[in-house]
Parts: C-alpha cells; structure tokens; sequence
C-alpha cells in the first residue's frame, strides 16, 4: 500500500456503525525486526492472550513484510498470534535466511560510516509551517506533529520524510556538511588512501 493511500484511507471518515480501525506498520531491518515481536508479545500480555486481533490492516517492508504476512495469517488466533510469531522467530537461525560461506572470493571492504550527529525528527518538526496546509493539517490529524509526546521517533519522523522544502533540505545540508567537518581528519584518510584519479565510478 502506499503512504499515499494509507494517509488518505487514514483521513476518510468512518461510517456511523463502523467502528475507528487500527493499523499496525511494520518497518524492515533483518534480525532487528525481532524487537517488533517483543513489543508485540508485551501488549498481547496487557490485553489478555484471549484478546482479539486488536488490529485491522497490517503493513510491512522487508523483514517487517514476513512479520505482517504471518500476523495476517494467524489474526484468527486473537492476540495468542503474538506469542505464535514469537516462536516461529525462536526457531529461525542465521542459515535459514543467509547462506554465506568462507570459501567465497570475498575481499576486505573498508567503510566509513556516518550518521546524522542531531534528530532528523525534531529538525523536521522545526520546519513543518513550510509544508502545504492540506499536507500539515493531515500530519496534525495522524498526530505526526504532536511535540508533548515521546513520539519523535514514530509518527512525527513522517514529517521528515515528506518535508521536500527548502528550509528543512537547506538545514539538512547543513547538518550533513557540520557533521563531515567534525570528522575530516578520517575522511580524508579514507580517500586518501583509496583515491585514484583515473578510477572509473560505477553507478548502480
């Protein structure tokens, strides 16, 4: 489904007999996706395992996908589907997923990684008035803009993904270019090393 259609499902009111509908969003990230099913099982133990289903669209990306496709499975169960996932994540081992093996031809990779030294999600909500008003009244109404909650992380980090405007581009630039400066001294070693001024890019 796309984020489109899912804000847009999201805004269309419901009808009077039916009741308000809760979805469950899944994101990817392999083995980590494993947090979901603790965070799952513990409110499977707060409703009661003889609790129904408390959800009515699941949704989910990469490792998160197999989350909502055995959940969609299983919702007939009520919330006991929760502690089924949770065993079904028991029994997966690193091979069932990845066969990798030491013989291949592999050679040494060198990285370097950076990330973001200041929350994209409290930056984003410091430039959400630059947003065209329909999409800032639907981020208001999904409670994406909410500041009092702890929810930086989960529904406000939407802004963050939407905010094409020039404000927020400008000051995550900014940010990008402060961030590589705190660590010249090790990017310069990185591309130094490996720098090659004929070396032909390859785009993928």
């Amino acid at each position: 489904m796309a984020l489109e259609t899912l804000l847009a499902t999201s805004l269309e009111p419901p009808a009077a007999d039916q009741p308000s509908r809760r979805a469950l969003v899944l994101m990817g990230g392999g083995a980590r996706t494993a947090y979901q099913v603790g965070v799952l099982r513990a409110l499977a133990r707060m409703l009661g395992e003889d609790a129904p289903f408390p959800f009515h669209i699941v949704l989910g990306t990469s490792a998160g996908a197999l989350n909502a496709a055995y959940l969609g499975s299983r919702a007939g169960d009520g919330c006991s589907a929760f502690d089924q996932l949770g065993a079904f994540w028991s029994r997966l081992r690193s091979h069932h997923v990845n066969r990798l093996s030491a013989w291949l031809p592999y050679r040494p990779v060198e990285v370097l990684a950076l990330q973001p030294s200041a929350s994209l999600d409290e930056l984003a909500l410091k430039h959400v008035q630059e947003l065209p008003a329909g999409t800032r009244d639907t981020l208001a109404g999904l409670g994406a803009l909410e500041t009092r909650r702890h929810g930086a992380g989960s529904a406000a980090a939407l802004a963050s993904y939407l905010l094409f405007e020039p404000g927020f581009v400008h000051a995550l630039m900014r940010l990008g270019e402060i961030d590589a400066q705190q660590r010249e001294g090790e990017l310069r070693a990185f591309f130094g090393a490996a720098q090659h001024d004929d070396a032909p890019v390859a785009v993928r």
